[in-house]
């Protein structure tokens, strides 16, 4: 991955959102923005940053922020997501929803940042076929 990509998360202010964008950070070709999980995921989003990867952290048991998610993954299958669960039925929820890529909470860093690079890498080399 040589080009600067964005990297969208969406989580609630705080601690976590703080330090994934702090571990994005440590990406040199990555740009981070971030949005609160507050329901307002919808197309604006992509539209105004063109993210690469979307990272989410949110209940998955809002079914609002789940339909919107699935609608904006059906819209945009050019973006990649990755999604932060609490537990293995959220992640089972998540995966049945159609969502590949999903992490449960407590993750090591290191597995969080190596899960996100490979994704970006993966964009990278799409991007340059098409």
């Amino acid at each position: 991955m040589k080009e600067r990509v964005t990297v969208l998360i969406i989580a609630k202010p705080g601690q976590v959102r703080d330090g994934l964008r702090a571990l994005l950070h440590a990406i040199p070709e990555v740009d981070v923005v971030d949005r609160p999980c507050d329901g307002m995921l919808n197309a604006d989003l992509l539209a105004e940053y063109n993210p690469a990867l979307i990272l989410v952290d949110c209940r998955l048991v809002d079914t609002r922020a789940l339909d919107a998610l699935r609608r904006l993954k059906t819209q945009n299958p050019e973006v990649c997501f990755l999604i932060l669960v609490e537990d293995v039925e959220q992640r089972q929820l998540a995966q049945d929803t159609g969502f590949e890529h999903v992490l449960i909470k407590g993750s090591s860093a290191e597995k969080l940042a190596k899960t996100a690079r490979e994704l970006l890498t993966q964009k990278s080399k799409v991007r340059r076929l098409e």
